[in-house]
């Protein structure tokens, strides 16, 4: 485990962890996303393998924290905006489709 005292030396305050949390759930993603773009192994399935590596996990109890604390305040997303922006925009191209279809797809695919 670790210590109430090694968190916030870690983290200098809750937004930076909630930031820190929101990050890594990202990175989660996009390595998914690639795993599943090589083992489709056509470009043009793109988007599919984005839903693939989207749908099916888990809603875990941090997972409704990390929600309500965006939800309280979107800038915590700031910071990952552009990565998703230009993810999306390499779906886009790859398959395809106009952008605001993908960005559809995406929405749905996390099931906002």
């Amino acid at each position: 485990g670790v210590s109430k005292g090694g968190l916030q030396y870690a983290f200098r305050s809750k937004d930076v962890l909630i930031a820190a949390l929101v990050e890594r759930h990202l990175d989660e993603l996009l390595r998914d996303y690639a795993r599943e773009r090589e083992a489709l192994g056509d470009p043009s399935r793109s988007l599919e393998a984005y839903v693939r590596a989207s749908i099916g996990k888990p809603i875990t109890r941090l997972h409704g924290a990390l929600m309500a604390a965006i939800a309280n305040d979107p800038r915590l997303l700031e910071p990952l905006r552009p990565v998703y922006r230009s993810t999306l925009d390499e779906l886009a191209r790859s398959c395809g489709l106009p952008a605001a279809r993908v960005n559809a797809v995406a929405i749905a695919a996390h099931g906002v």
